[in-house]
């Protein structure tokens, strides 16, 4: 991996999954706010713009768990690999045994406390915040 490659892909960790401002990554990574501007826009990795990553990361159980099952098959061969080499360290499978505790445990508590579904437009959005708005306030009428 070049050293461009290991920037980008730290930088967009940062962003998606962290929540890093582009500012704040620029003066962490020493890259330009411009670079990071172009980088989160032109989908180099394949995953899609850095903000939809963002996005379909926050508001979907889905994608945690896709993502949570990634980072394990990530695990898993490495531990594969480095098991055929001789050169496997525990701390590895101890962390394999963390991810899948805790899938195992988010997929339980999902299980057991569905969500509602949410409304899907912005129209939509926008009224469910207004009804739960006028409610605090007790505007509602009963």
């Amino acid at each position: 991996m070049s050293k461009r490659e290991a920037l980008y892909e730290e930088a967009r960790r940062l962003y998606v999954i962290h929540g890093l401002s582009r500012l704040a990554i620029a003066g962490r990574l020493g890259v330009s706010a411009r670079s990071l501007q172009t980088w989160s826009t032109d989908n180099l990795d394949g995953k899609g713009a850095w903000d939809e990553q963002k996005a379909k990361l926050v508001d979907g159980d889905e994608a945690f768990h896709a993502e949570l099952m990634a980072l394990g098959a990530v695990v898993a061969r490495k531990i594969k690999d480095d098991m055929l080499n001789n050169t496997l360290d525990p701390k590895q499978v101890s962390a394999l045994d963390r991810i899948v505790k805790v899938a195992i445990n988010a997929w339980k508590y999902d299980q057991k406390n569905p969500k509602a579904a949410a409304p899907t437009s912005a129209a939509d959005r926008q009224k469910a915040i207004g009804g739960q708005i006028r409610e605090k306030l007790g505007l509602v009428r009963r």
